[in-house]
């Protein structure tokens, strides 16, 4: 319960100080791609849900003949897909943001358009290798 818990503070934590540090500019705080916060908010979830040893045991069954607890890895590699394709989404979202908030600002409207576009492409494609992942943990 503890890991979950600080999972979900610091993903709140990032969040807040990606809108926070620049206005409401995600794109531009602390020069976080949408790639780097697609990855943060997920590989932080699934650390909050599983044991960091659970998570490596889940790649180890992926790429090996011994599936030593494929079930847990199905779930493991199910749960990250779901992230993969929410936290793009979160991107996107933030990316909307940036652009409403400098609507007035011609320049810097690409730049959130940018980062809202690929946050969702970053989660489509890194939720497809998780399905991948997880269908490696299910068949010989």
């Amino acid at each position: 319960m503890l890991r979950f818990t600080m999972s979900i503070l610091f993903i709140i934590f990032i969040t807040a100080g990606e809108l926070a540090i620049e206005g409401i500019n995600p794109a531009a705080c602390l020069a976080v791609t949408s790639f780097t916060l697609v990855l943060i908010i997920t590989l932080t979830a699934t650390a909050g849900v599983w044991k960091l040893s659970e998570i490596s045991e889940a790649f180890h069954d992926a790429f090996t003949e011994n599936r030593s607890s494929a079930g847990r890895s199905f779930r493991i590699f199910n749960f990250m897909e779901k992230m993969f394709y929410a936290s793009g989404i979160i991107c996107t979202l933030l990316g909307i943001i940036t652009v409403l908030s400098q609507i007035n600002d011609m320049e810097k409207i690409g730049k959130g358009a940018a980062f809202g576009i690929t946050g969702i492409l970053y989660g489509v494609f890194l939720g497809i290798i998780a399905r991948m992942l997880k269908e490696r943990t299910i068949h010989e």
